[in-house]
């Protein structure tokens, strides 16, 4: 089976999103014929290239009417910014670090509105920083054009986002659509480009598209959009951190004139199956609080799971699946080995907990509240953590889910001066217990290892 993996514009570009490489090796261990891509990577260097910008240059002169100083500007700078971007792309990727002087040195660089108008930060630097005051004002460059291109051939355009603004919300599918069928700008039809260049290569029996951020939603859709017309019947997904966000309630039947299937729950999913796994042994006697896995008691388990614990050699093990079971190409297990290193995980986290309590003086019930934050903690199931002994078993309606809290914590400090004085003096107020250090950790640690006694 041929699977086809794509992150579509745009993450940020000196960090590219890991999560189709990490699903290409993982596919790639069990056999599958996988292959990633990152249309954002080549999105972006086919417009910062001296044909992408020659392309940006020769549209906005094809416009009628005067533009604003800055784009001016800019126009009359063109042949510069032509003759610059090859060598500073080359410079931003490691293939010439010797610009760097030249770049730092001034003089070299076109200067836009954004270049033009920073303040002296020689002092940032230093002498010896000659390498990334370069990579700061290469930057600043781009951040340059990037606006350039935004004011004039395509509003989408950013250098970390992609149509951003339409995907920011939910609520309604009518903005995204409107734009999806509007006549495309010129980074939508380089994508459009691109991805036709792509599907003139091996048809894959399947394509996914990872959607981590809002900025990602409209390339996304786009790109399936051209996908499924170069490969009519290949079933195109759609998953990632926004979809598994955002878009979980959307009810929104056009979105499946884009893309056949929409994942839910993936990343940490098979460590949240895990948790659930062991929970519903525990809870069954297949596993002792202890964790060990009960062989010799199988006798005494329901039918249906007694057949499914097995000991071969030394090892115990759980048949969670066997072949053809739903759609396992391969037998699935769950090996003591498995149990003991969620055990090591679990008890790692619990004892922090435990530790908190232990210093401050708190017993489980004075705690008022239990907040899972991130987007592991959003999906975690309640039940099956506090069967473990992941969280302490504080009752019902004392844990709760809060989603991304550092992103809502760094907006409110951003435009509330009230909730930034607060925050400051939260930290103030924070002590540091060093549980490496703790005379009582070791003892915590090895009890929390434990499972809970039923």
């Amino acid at each position: 089976m041929r699977i086809l993996l794509l992150t579509p514009p745009l993450t940020q570009l000196n960090t590219p999103y890991p999560a189709t490489a990490y699903l290409t090796g993982f596919l790639r261990s069990l056999g599958y014929d996988a292959e990633q891509a990152d249309l954002g990577i080549e999105t972006a260097l086919a417009v910062f290239s001296r044909a992408g910008l020659d392309r940006v240059f020769e549209a906005i002169r094809s416009r009628a009417g005067a533009w604003p100083e800055p784009v001016e500007a800019i126009l009359l700078r063109a042949d510069a910014y032509l003759d610059t971007i090859d060598p500073v792309i080359g410079f931003l990727q490691g293939r010439d670090p010797s610009l760097a002087t030249r770049i730092a040195a001034g003089g070299f660089l076109p200067e836009g509105p954004r270049l033009a108008a920073r303040e002296d930060d020689r002092w940032a630097f230093g002498t010896l920083g000659a390498a990334d005051r370069a990579r700061h004002l290469a930057s600043l460059y781009l951040d340059d054009l990037t606006d350039l291109i935004a004011s004039t051939v395509d509003p989408f355009w950013g250098l970390s986002r992609y149509g951003e603004h339409i995907a920011s919300s939910a609520a309604s599918f009518d903005p995204l659509a409107k734009a999806l069928e509007a006549p495309p700008g010129l980074v939508a039809r380089l994508l459009d480009e691109i991805v036709a260049r792509r599907a003139r290569g091996p048809r894959p029996d399947l394509v996914g598209l990872t959607v981590p951020f809002p900025g990602n939603l409209y390339g996304a859709l786009r790109a399936a959009a051209a996908l499924r017309r170069a490969w009519p019947g290949v079933p195109i997904v759609l998953g990632g951190g926004y979809v598994n966000t955002e878009l979980r309630g959307l009810a929104e039947p056009r979105l499946f004139d884009y893309v056949d299937y929409v994942a839910l729950d993936a990343g940490e999913r098979p460590l949240l199956c895990l948790l659930d796994l062991v929970a519903g042994l525990l809870e069954a006697g297949a596993i002792d609080w202890t964790g060990l896995i009960q062989v010799e008691r199988r006798d005494t388990l329901p039918p249906r799971l007694r057949d499914r614990l097995v000991l071969r050699g030394e090892e115990r093990q759980v048949i969670v699946l066997r072949p053809g079971e739903a759609g396992a190409p391969r037998e699935i297990l769950l090996t003591q080995d498995d149990v003991r290193q969620l055990q090591l995980a679990k008890g790692a986290i619990a004892s922090g907990i435990a530790m908190m309590q232990h210093v401050a003086g708190v017993a489980a019930d004075r705690i008022g509240e239990l907040m899972l934050a991130g987007g592991f903690g959003n999906y975690l199931s309640i039940a099956s953590a506090v069967r473990i002994g992941l969280i302490p078993d504080l009752g019902p309606g004392r844990v709760r889910y809060v989603g991304n809290a550092a992103s809502l914590g760094a907006q409110l400090c951003l435009v509330s001066e009230a909730e930034r004085r607060r925050a400051e003096a939260i930290a103030r107020r924070v002590e540091h217990v060093s549980l490496a250090t703790h005379p009582d950790f070791q003892d915590v640690f090895v009890a929390c290892m434990n499972f809970p006694h039923s």
